[in-house]
């Protein structure tokens, strides 16, 4: 009789005022969970290894606000107004600190490959991760261990909301062969990601071997368990290696065995009257010894009014040379520089190209500069243009075809 009366009091309260309280006479809220004491229980929410399982005992769409613990990914989600559910909830999520629940470095997928005594160019690893709750992250540098000289590089941004991918950025130039280890920190989450460096050649025997292509550089094979090791080496500035002598010694004289003109690469373009800004063009060469060369500057032929300069350096076993072109050509058409270094020479052939299309012979005024004008030619069917400017306190004169005071 004691109990059911005790049910009928919470039926009566529960129709009167819509609140139900468990351990408490005195709810605080729609549910009050509560006794007097300390409590020593939690609240077990409904669990289910997947969102997509959840319905509603009426039907239709579940309801925003439903809440539930997500056994997969070991945290709560609730159902949200723009009818999705949401990431795992934790305190990291309302601080504004990323975290995710799983980071899967054995899993990652990598773009290019590292090779000993190479520059990393576009090598990245993406590392794939679950449970995040949307929060932000400041990115992280991890160096490696291992084979050393690299670290990889995590851009600040932010976790998605469940799954997703972190992509690292490698960069450095790795000293030895084997593995190169980076320990990954994100999200309250760590894992060791293990990227191969691949030897620059095949070592069969022990021992330091010139690097064919830096006369500067060697590598030093070792075998240890049965597996050949790989380890890259450069010499001091002024010095290449010398593997008669198995030493660094005193770099000669540069030299080169080819210069090519005909397959050199421009950057910027040049046009008459306009001074030349972020012009160069890089020259491929072979056979480079390693020994030092003190530049060089040449004024253009053909097309006068430019000059090529190429900064004092060393000679690598093969790379470019890099020219740059300053200046304000005189005219269209061609500019020529007499390259002559290493030992080699060559011409590079640069085209100048018109301010504006030539189509009839005369002096025209330079749209962009009153002092100045273009004289248009036409030789073998082709047009050439010149540039010119008037003396300082004059200008020109279509009409007249002159330079008159200003």
């Amino acid at each position: 009789m004691k109990k059911t009366l005790s049910v009928g009091l919470l039926c009566i309260n529960l129709m009167i005022f819509g609140q139900v309280g468990i351990g408490t006479p005195n709810p605080r809220g729609a549910l009050d969970i509560n006794k007097g004491t300390t409590n020593d229980m939690g609240l077990v929410l409904p669990t289910n290894e997947n969102v997509n399982n959840i319905i509603t005992p009426q039907g239709g769409s579940i309801i925003a606000g439903t809440i539930i613990y997500d056994s997969t990914n070991d945290c709560i989600r609730h159902y949200k107004t723009a009818n999705s559910w949401s990431g795992c909830l934790s305190t990291a999520s309302f601080d504004g600190n990323g975290s995710i629940n799983i980071l899967n470095c054995t899993a990652a997928v990598y773009t290019g490959t590292l090779v000993v005594g190479s520059g990393a160019s576009g090598v990245s690893s993406t590392i794939p991760y679950t449970g995040g709750n949307g929060g932000s992250h400041n990115g992280q540098t991890a160096a490696s261990t291992g084979v050393t000289g690299l670290t990889a590089t995590l851009t600040a941004g932010s976790f998605a909301s469940g799954n997703g991918n972190l992509t690292y950025a490698i960069t450095g130039i790795p000293l030895n062969s084997g593995t190169a280890n980076f320990a990954i920190n994100i999200g309250g989450k760590t894992c060791v990601l293990a990227v191969p460096v691949t030897p620059a050649f095949p070592c069969s025997a022990a021992g330091r071997f010139a690097d064919p292509n830096d006369p500067r550089s060697y590598f030093q094979c070792l075998q240890a368990g049965g597996i050949w090791y790989q380890y890259h080496y450069t010499c001091p500035s002024g010095t290449i290696w010398n593997q008669p002598t198995q030493l660094c010694t005193a770099a000669p004289i540069g030299s080169i065995g080819g210069l090519n003109c005909s397959s050199a690469s421009y950057k910027g373009t040049l046009v008459v009257g306009n001074t030349a800004s972020n012009v160069s063009a890089a020259i491929p060469y072979t056979g480079g010894n390693g020994g030092s060369h003190s530049g060089q500057t040449v004024a253009s032929t053909g097309v006068t009014g430019l000059t090529a300069t190429l900064t004092a350096g060393s000679f690598a076993g093969s790379g470019d040379l890099v020219y740059t072109i300053i200046g304000n050509p005189t005219s269209s058409g061609t500019a020529n520089f007499a390259l002559n270094i290493g030992g080699k020479t060559c011409t590079l052939s640069v085209n100048v190209a018109t301010a504006f299309p030539c189509s009839t012979a005369g002096r025209f005024a330079d749209p962009n500069d009153p002092r100045s004008y273009f004289q248009c030619l036409q030789a073998g069917g082709i047009w050439y243009q010149y540039h010119y400017t008037c003396p300082a306190g004059n200008h020109w004169d279509q009409s007249k075809q002159l330079c008159t005071p200003d």
